[in-house]
């Protein structure tokens, strides 16, 4: 799933929340947004970012995710 969160966009429009919490981990609080497969556990621990008033830096975001080259190239870039 921390794969997924990285590699692709939410595959269901539900699922956006999930992406959300976890990118805002990564780039705004690694103190909060732990969760990967579901925010449950940030809601019980009070870690859960307030996405209503949290606005996505898709910068930031497009720099998480992982690079999509084709394989082989990573001989041909050194």
């Amino acid at each position: 799933m921390h794969y997924a969160i990285h590699a692709w966009n939410p595959p269901f429009k539900w699922m956006k929340p999930l992406w959300r919490n976890h990118h805002l981990h990564h780039y705004k609080n690694t103190e909060q947004g732990f969760g990967v497969s579901s925010t449950l556990w940030d809601h019980v621990f009070g870690t859960m970012f307030d996405l209503t008033k949290e606005k996505e830096d898709k910068a930031k975001v497009q720099e998480l995710m992982f690079s999509k080259k084709p394989a082989g190239r990573e001989l041909q870039d050194q």
